[in-house]
Protein backbone atom coordinates (compact mmCIF):
# COMPACT_ATOMS: atom_id res chain seq x y z
CA UNK A 1 0.00 0.00 0.00
CA UNK A 2 0.89 3.62 -1.15
CA UNK A 3 1.10 6.43 1.32
CA UNK A 4 -1.11 8.84 -0.10
CA UNK A 5 -1.39 11.45 3.34
CA UNK A 6 0.81 14.34 2.10
CA UNK A 7 -1.52 14.08 -1.12
CA UNK A 8 -4.31 16.12 0.01
CA UNK A 9 -2.44 18.63 1.79
CA UNK A 10 -0.34 19.59 -1.52
CA UNK A 11 -3.74 19.77 -4.01
CA UNK A 12 -4.77 22.05 -1.16
CA UNK A 13 -1.61 24.37 -1.42
CA UNK A 14 -2.41 24.50 -5.09
CA UNK A 15 -5.98 25.03 -5.35
CA UNK A 16 -6.59 27.36 -2.38
CA UNK A 17 -4.60 30.68 -3.81
CA UNK A 18 -7.04 30.37 -6.42
CA UNK A 19 -10.14 30.19 -4.20
CA UNK A 20 -8.95 33.09 -2.28
CA UNK A 21 -8.80 34.99 -5.36
CA UNK A 22 -12.18 34.16 -6.38
CA UNK A 23 -13.71 34.59 -3.25
CA UNK A 24 -11.82 38.03 -3.08
CA UNK A 25 -13.24 39.38 -7.02
CA UNK A 26 -16.73 38.27 -6.19
CA UNK A 27 -16.43 40.46 -3.00
CA UNK A 28 -15.10 42.93 -5.74
CA UNK A 29 -17.81 42.91 -8.06
CA UNK A 30 -20.50 42.80 -5.14
CA UNK A 31 -18.58 46.38 -3.93
CA UNK A 32 -18.76 47.60 -7.67
CA UNK A 33 -22.56 47.00 -8.06
CA UNK A 34 -23.65 48.37 -4.62
CA UNK A 35 -21.62 51.28 -5.19
CA UNK A 36 -23.29 51.60 -8.83
CA UNK A 37 -26.98 51.24 -7.27
CA UNK A 38 -25.51 54.21 -4.50
CA UNK A 39 -24.83 56.32 -7.66
CA UNK A 40 -28.10 55.78 -9.13
CA UNK A 41 -29.44 57.39 -5.64
CA UNK A 42 -26.95 59.83 -6.13
CA UNK A 43 -28.27 60.92 -9.21
CA UNK A 44 -32.03 61.13 -8.57
CA UNK A 45 -30.89 63.94 -5.68
CA UNK A 46 -28.40 65.55 -8.08
CA UNK A 47 -31.30 65.72 -10.80
CA UNK A 48 -33.77 66.96 -8.03
CA UNK A 49 -31.90 69.63 -7.02
CA UNK A 50 -30.92 70.67 -11.29
CA UNK A 51 -34.84 70.59 -11.33
CA UNK A 52 -35.43 73.06 -8.48
CA UNK A 53 -32.68 75.37 -9.78
CA UNK A 54 -30.91 74.90 -6.89
CA UNK A 55 -27.34 74.25 -8.35
CA UNK A 56 -24.77 76.01 -5.90
CA UNK A 57 -26.76 73.28 -3.80
CA UNK A 58 -26.35 70.10 -6.06
CA UNK A 59 -22.34 71.26 -6.68
CA UNK A 60 -21.60 71.66 -3.19
CA UNK A 61 -23.38 67.82 -2.36
CA UNK A 62 -21.68 66.30 -5.23
CA UNK A 63 -18.21 67.52 -3.90
CA UNK A 64 -19.09 66.88 -0.81
CA UNK A 65 -19.65 63.54 -2.38
CA UNK A 66 -16.34 63.12 -4.74
CA UNK A 67 -19.05 62.88 -7.42
CA UNK A 68 -18.10 64.70 -10.78
CA UNK A 69 -21.33 66.02 -12.59
CA UNK A 70 -21.11 66.80 -16.40
CA UNK A 71 -23.91 68.71 -18.55
CA UNK A 72 -25.11 68.24 -21.82
CA UNK A 73 -27.69 70.02 -23.49
CA UNK A 74 -29.01 68.11 -26.29
CA UNK A 75 -31.52 70.09 -27.93
CA UNK A 76 -33.82 72.68 -26.41
CA UNK A 77 -35.55 71.14 -23.64
CA UNK A 78 -33.52 68.10 -22.75
CA UNK A 79 -30.74 67.92 -20.48
CA UNK A 80 -28.14 65.10 -20.08
CA UNK A 81 -26.64 64.64 -16.62
CA UNK A 82 -23.79 62.49 -16.22
CA UNK A 83 -22.15 61.67 -12.88
CA UNK A 84 -18.99 59.56 -11.74
CA UNK A 85 -17.25 57.96 -9.04
CA UNK A 86 -13.65 56.52 -9.06
CA UNK A 87 -13.62 53.46 -6.99
CA UNK A 88 -10.74 51.67 -5.52
CA UNK A 89 -10.30 48.16 -6.76
CA UNK A 90 -9.07 45.55 -3.89
CA UNK A 91 -8.42 42.61 -6.19
CA UNK A 92 -4.94 42.75 -8.08
CA UNK A 93 -6.36 40.32 -10.77
CA UNK A 94 -9.42 42.81 -11.28
CA UNK A 95 -6.93 46.01 -10.73
CA UNK A 96 -4.93 44.68 -13.59
CA UNK A 97 -8.15 44.02 -15.98
CA UNK A 98 -9.67 47.95 -15.34
CA UNK A 99 -7.11 49.95 -14.18
CA UNK A 100 -6.28 50.94 -10.46
CA UNK A 101 -8.79 53.40 -10.30
CA UNK A 102 -12.77 51.99 -11.68
CA UNK A 103 -14.94 55.06 -13.19
CA UNK A 104 -18.16 54.57 -11.96
CA UNK A 105 -20.68 56.50 -14.87
CA UNK A 106 -24.07 56.74 -14.76
CA UNK A 107 -26.28 59.45 -16.22
CA UNK A 108 -29.98 60.38 -16.97
CA UNK A 109 -31.60 62.63 -19.70
CA UNK A 110 -34.68 64.62 -18.52
CA UNK A 111 -36.73 66.94 -19.61
CA UNK A 112 -36.00 70.68 -18.38
CA UNK A 113 -38.89 73.05 -17.53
Amino acid sequence: MKNNKGQALVEFIIIMPILILLFVSIFDMGLVMLNKYKLENELDTIISYYNNNEEDVMNAYASSKDISIYKKRKNNNMVNIKISYDLELNTPLLRKIMGDSFKLETDRTIYEK
